[in-house]
């Protein structure tokens, strides 16, 4: 499944409208493209904090404590 899902990125980031719809839509159309079910595509923002995050503005790493934040919204999508 992680080969799937990789592939599946790699067309998603090559796609031009990618990122346009909302975090909720593409983690739910994920999960329906790698057959998971549906259920999952609501819990995730339940999910624990990874262990270790990795903030690209400082490029460190940073503890369990540190919970990722929603991306930012592109223009003209909503």
């Amino acid at each position: 499944i992680l080969d799937r899902f990789d592939a599946e990125m790699d067309d998603w980031i090559d796609d031009e409208l990618f990122g346009l719809d909302d975090l909720d839509t593409n983690v739910r159309d994920l999960c329906q493209t790698l057959d998971l079910p549906e259920g999952l595509a609501d819990r995730w923002r339940d999910l624990p904090p990874p262990p270790v995050t990795f903030d690209p503005a400082s490029r460190s790493e940073a503890g369990p404590d540190v919970r990722a934040t929603d991306p930012p919204h592109r223009e003209g999508s909503g």
